[in-house]
């Protein structure tokens, strides 16, 4: 599922795929800046995977979800939404949040990250962008209006 969702996306954008470090992983930080996070299944027994065999799964599931979209490209009149712009919403979701008093500062990181996940999820478009971030704008331009 993931290697195809980001087959998918490499054929509009770049892509990146960050592996955690040998002994700790990737820091919460770093997974907060990631659009897709994954697992790979082991056993039980031996719960993680070194990196060098990390990457050759990775690498292995890309290459036969990039051969399958090859056949079947999904067609798109409007470019996915790029990381940067994805982050800018980011930003401007979390500001709206906190002005109509939504976000408690001693959870917000947890509703972000949920959230960053969701619209994730969802592989919005750069149009998809502009509806979502015209809804903020509206939505915290008549708060303003309705305690000014």
């Amino acid at each position: 599922m993931c290697a195809q969702r980001l087959a998918v996306e490499a054929q509009d954008k770049k892509i990146a795929i960050l592996f955690g470090r040998e002994n700790s992983g990737l820091k919460n930080h770093e997974l907060d800046l990631c659009q897709t996070l994954l697992t790979i299944p082991s056993n039980t027994a031996y719960s993680s995977l070194n990196i060098a065999a990390a990457v050759q799964v990775v690498c292995y599931e890309l290459l036969v979800a990039s051969s399958e979209q090859v056949a079947k490209p999904e067609l798109r009149d409007v470019p996915l939404a790029s990381s940067a712009q994805m982050e800018s919403f980011y930003e401007h979701l979390y500001q709206a949040l906190d002005e109509i008093g939504f976000i408690n500062p001693d959870k917000s990181t947890s509703i972000m990250r949920r959230l960053r996940r969701v619209y994730h999820r969802a592989a919005l478009d750069t149009k998809e962008l502009d509806i979502l971030r015209g809804i903020l704008k509206k939505s915290t331009a008549i708060l303003h209006k309705k305690y000014d």
